[in-house]
């Protein structure tokens, strides 16, 4: 039997790959959690307190939202980091980085010499 020539299907263009989406290590997600419960409870205990040591509550409630904003910049920088090349990462080496141009020191100063002291003599002078 002879071989019979194909047709080429026509081929339909594929979708524009969509950058896979860095998974945040399990450390991050568990951290994020734990800092959200703790607000919740922040919240609720506010409630329950007196007026002096809602003040309290208040500026905890504020560290915790803090630390909450530096984790998601850290998470950011994490997963940035975790996306550049191997090579990099295993410390390729780089061209060395130019120094910047510090102005001359100026020499020391000279300071004035003391002059020696004066002996003490025990006769009075008359």
């Amino acid at each position: 039997m002879s071989p019979q020539a194909r047709k080429a299907a026509p081929r339909k263009k594929a979708a524009p790959r969509k950058k896979a989406a860095a998974k945040k290590p399990t450390a991050l997600k568990r951290l994020e959690t734990s800092l959200e419960s703790v607000e919740k409870n922040l919240k609720a205990l506010g409630k329950d307190v007196s007026t002096g040591s809602r003040h309290l509550v208040k500026d905890i409630e504020k560290n915790v939202a803090d630390a909450r904003k530096s984790l998601r910049k850290a998470g950011k920088n994490l997963s940035a980091e975790l996306q550049r090349p191997v090579s990099i990462k295993r410390g390729a080496k780089k061209a060395p980085a130019r120094k910047k141009a510090t102005a001359k020191k100026a020499a020391p100063r000279k300071t004035a010499k003391k002059a020696p002291a004066r002996k003490k003599t025990t006769a009075a002078k008359r």
